[in-house]
Parts: structure tokens; C-alpha cells; sequence
């Protein structure tokens, strides 16, 4: 597996309701050498005055939190644009995940059933179709997540490939298909997890016991999947972010990076 050199980082994303409690984020670190994953954690599952941070608030603090992260290259877990026809229904912009979000919340404000209504029918963009994504952007298990994940990205002003490469870039990521790649796509069993771990481990990539224990504890695999979609932004920016049909950034649709 081709690897670039520094620090990838992987957020496994979340629209729920209890959204804090089921984002991971993790680090990995790569040099000439060797892969290591660096850490593990849930970075909004702090108690706020008292109670939990909602959807809303994770949405609003996400930005601050990536621009404070070590990383050359991110990768996270939700659909970075809508089919073409829905985003030309919206009349929403075509220049990437920020403006779409910003457009959204000016649209629905914080409302992700408005917005659902607003995109249908379901439908799923040709990276949907090339990565055989398990679900479109506004499947009823998807909407809350692909509303609250671009609405997140509104304040963001580094390069999102395919649109625009550079330093610090962020991707869209899918690790389910990473997973595939390794030949361990499952992660709700202990067994399946434990396969996972063991294929990183096959391609020299260090997990610690520590982050080992906490990924195989984690019953829904989102630790797993935190630490599958830092694998996949660290093998987009080794191939330079390639793989993307101009289409991709012309439509607004986006395109799904992954490992090679």
C-alpha cells in the first residue's frame, strides 16, 4: 500500500443526534521507515456546561478543531457533494464542499429533514457508483450525515481535491472500500475487527496495544473506520489526489479518494 510521507489524519463522521459519542478521529504517521497509527479518540465527546455537544454545535466547532490538528493531508467520512441533477435543482455551487455548505445552511438552516425533502428522489453520484459506496448522500441513513458534514465545512478554506490540490488538503473518504482493498470490509464483529487490525498490520502499518484494545471495545467499528479513512487521504496524496474525472469538480458532485 503507497503511502505518503508525514501525517494523515481520518475523522469517521456523524449527523446523529448523539453525533458526539460516535465521531472518531485518528493520526497516522508515516515516514521512509515505517507506518504508525499516532493516536486515537473522540474529539467532541466532552461534556459542555453540563450536557453533551448536539449535532449543531459539533457542526459549528469542527473547523476550529481540523485547523488545530497536526496533519499534511485529511480524510473524512461523508459525501463532499450531491448528484448532479440535485445540485443544479438547489441551484447550489459547483466550486466545492465549503460553498455547498454554506449555501445549505442559508437554505435549511439547521434543519436536515427540510433538506432531505428538498433533494429527493435518492440518487447517487458516479464516485458513489465507482467506489460502490453503501449508500447515496441522501439515503435515509446517510442525509442527516451528508447535511451536518458539509454544513461543518462552510468555514473551511484549505484545498478539497478534486477541485483544488495543495497543502493540508482534505478529502472525501470511504472506508468501507479501504477495507475491501485489505480484504476485512466488515467491522461490527470482534472477529471482523480483530481481521482488520491484522491486514493493517500485514501492510506495516503499527497500531499500538492501547488503540488496538480501544478499536476492537468499539461495537460499531467507527474507531476502526477513523483510523481506515487516514489510510485512505495518506494514499490519495501519495498519488498527487490522481483518479478524479474532470467531471467530478465540474458537476459539484466530488469524487471518493481511496487506497490504491
Amino acid at each position: 500500500m503507497d503511502l505518503a510521507s508525514g501525517v494523515a489524519l481520518g475523522v469517521d463522521w456523524s449527523g446523529a443526534q448523539a453525533a458526539r459519542r460516535k465521531i472518531w478521529a485518528a493520526s497516522l504517521i508515516v515516514d521512509e521507515d515505517a507506518a504508525r497509527v499516532g493516536w486515537i479518540s473522540r474529539p467532541f465527546a466532552a461534556l459542555t456546561a453540563g450536557r453533551g455537544m448536539t449535532i449543531a454545535m459539533i457542526a459549528n466547532e469542527f473547523v476550529p478543531w481540523l485547523e488545530r490538528q497536526r496533519f499534511d493531508v485529511a480524510g473524512l467520512d461523508f459525501c463532499f457533494g450531491l448528484p448532479e441533477e440535485a445540485m443544479r435543482r438547489l441551484q447550489l455551487p459547483q466550486s466545492g464542499p465549503a460553498a455547498v455548505g454554506r449555501s445549505l445552511r442559508a437554505l435549511f438552516g439547521g434543519n436536515a429533514d427540510a433538506f432531505k425533502t428538498a433533494v429527493a428522489p435518492e440518487m447517487p453520484r458516479r464516485t458513489d457508483m465507482d467506489r460502490r459506496s453503501p449508500f447515496c448522500p441522501t439515503n435515509l441513513r446517510m442525509y442527516r450525515q451528508t447535511f451536518w458534514g458539509l454544513c461543518a465545512l462552510g468555514p473551511l478554506v484549505r484545498p478539497v481535491p478534486p477541485w483544488r490540490v495543495g497543502d493540508r488538503a482534505v478529502v472525501e473518504v470511504l472506508p468501507v472500500d479501504v477495507g475491501r482493498k485489505l480484504d476485512a470490509p466488515k467491522k461490527l464483529s470482534e472477529q471482523d475487527r480483530r481481521r482488520a487490525l491484522d491486514a493493517l498490520a500485514a501492510v506495516a502499518i503499527d497500531i499500538s496495544k492501547s488503540d488496538r484494545d480501544t478499536i476492537i471495545a468499539d461495537r460499531q467499528g467507527d474507531a476502526l473506520d477513523a483510523v481506515l479513512a487516514a489510510v485512505a487521504a495518506s494514499c490519495a496524496r501519495a498519488t498527487g489526489f490522481a483518479g478524479a474525472p474532470s467531471s467530478a469538480s465540474a458537476s459539484g458532485e466530488g469524487w471518493i479518494y481511496s487506497a490504491q
